[in-house]
């Protein structure tokens, strides 16, 4: 800012210049014409830097001389300041990348739910006697889970030790014929004859014989409209046509099937088969906590879960009502209804599933409803957590649910 030029009887000023040196710069430099204004804002100064700053007026007759020089030196930046300017800085940015992640991560959930609501029905399960996941339990003896245990043991022998395997009893010519009696009444004896065949498959070394041996197999047992149809499940099913598919002809092809065919007789048959024959009697297992190898297991898909699958949208009768049996009989009937409730859940519409999954929770799972199906808390907490209900949301329960019934209807699995 400075003063008007005040010069006696000539015309005022119509323009004025400010000219700016650095302090040592021996340079000429033309300055910059402000017009009339008496003041000026010069900016990008070096900091800590001296500079000499003059003035000069122009009126009609030129520019007059400059005016004495001006020194004045600019502030030093301080690193501390520079140091505050630059980390907020960072975290502005870094708090605008973490929320749009958040918002990404947001409407990518919000598409999957396929809706604008959320579900929180699923209120939080409280058990009463809870048996939970314990990866440092130590191994239970034989006296909490003793598997088959004869009613006489000194009155009555079993001819061998190996009976009390079922692949054993299969393999034994004697022994398959109550297998096969019992079979009949039960409506599994198509069951029966389709392993026996699978088994003879494994003889066959020509390639011709096994190759027609497996086409006798597919179109005899495994077509729906044949006479001597044995179900499978879909997923035993797709793989067998994948394999033939490629031309794979080998007993290996029905190795699965054969073992879910194994698991269907062995738990329904079975147990009556040493009762009646060699007086042996089952324990039933008692729940108890679980390792993680042992919860891995049990929450794996198995030919014995698919067996049971399979049986309880086969439609045959006599079968399904043999299962329900001996579900009954080992104290599962609940969880053999919780896993058949699961399986018509999943074929329900979306909209009908919020209803259908709050009464499942309500039927199985909640302590003052009665009895209730066993479930870690893991299973607990994973429903709990799930903001809407969606085709698979009980799929690691009702694998849990199938492991226990299983490990009661098989206990030497």
């Amino acid at each position: 800012h400075w003063d008007p030029v005040e010069m006696p009887g000539a015309q005022e000023p119509s323009s004025y210049k400010l000219t700016l040196n650095e302090y040592g710069d021996i340079r000429t430099h033309q300055g910059h014409e402000l017009g009339p204004l008496l003041q000026a804002t010069v900016e990008d100064l070096k900091p800590s830097t001296m500079y000499s700053v003059t003035i000069s007026a122009k009126n009609e007759a030129g520019w007059g001389a400059e005016s004495e020089p001006t020194a004045f030196s600019t502030k030093p930046v301080h690193h501390s300041d520079l140091f505050l300017i630059m980390w907020v800085s960072v975290e502005v940015i870094l708090v605008g990348v973490v929320a749009a992640i958040i918002y990404m991560i947001y409407k990518r959930k919000k598409a999957v739910m396929g809706g604008d609501g959320e579900y929180h029905e699923l209120d939080p399960m409280v058990y009463e006697e809870e048996f939970d996941l314990d990866l440092e339990c130590p191994n239970h003896h034989s006296d909490e889970l003793s598997q088959w245990q004869s009613s006489s043991v000194h009155s009555q022998e079993v001819n061998s030790c190996r009976l009390l395997e079922f692949a054993a009893v299969l393999e034994d010519a004697e022994e398959l014929k109550p297998i096969k009696e019992m079979a009949a009444i039960h409506g599994l004896t198509n069951h029966v004859q389709l392993w026996e065949v699978m088994e003879e498959l494994k003889s066959q070394t020509g390639a011709g014989e096994l190759s027609m041996q497996v086409r006798s197999i597919m179109e005899c047992y495994l077509q729906p409209a044949s006479e001597h149809h044995v179900p499978l499940h879909p997923c035993t099913m797709d793989k067998i046509r994948n394999l033939a598919s490629m031309s794979f002809s080998s007993p290996l092809l029905f190795s699965e099937a054969q073992l879910e065919i194994q698991f269907t007789l062995e738990m329904l048959l079975f147990s009556e088969y040493l009762t009646q024959y060699h007086q042996v009697t089952q324990q039933i297992p008692i729940p108890h906590g679980l390792t993680q190898t042992q919860w891995s297991a049990r929450t794996t898909d198995s030919a014995a879960n698919r067996a049971i699958l399979c049986l309880i949208v086969s439609g045959n009768s006599p079968a399904i009502e043999r299962l329900q049996t001996r579900a009954s009989e080992i104290g599962h009937a609940l969880t053999l209804e919780c896993v058949e409730t699961v399986e018509r859940f999943r074929e329900l519409q979306l909209e009908e599933m919020p209803a259908a999954a709050h009464d499942i929770v309500d039927k199985f799972m909640a302590s003052d409803t009665g009895p209730k199906v066993f479930f870690s808390t893991r299973v607990q907490q994973e429903l709990i957590n799930t903001p809407k209900p969606h085709r698979s949301m009980f799929d690691n329960a009702q694998k849990e649910a199938l492991g226990n019934l299983v490990s009661a209807l098989m206990p030497t699995q």
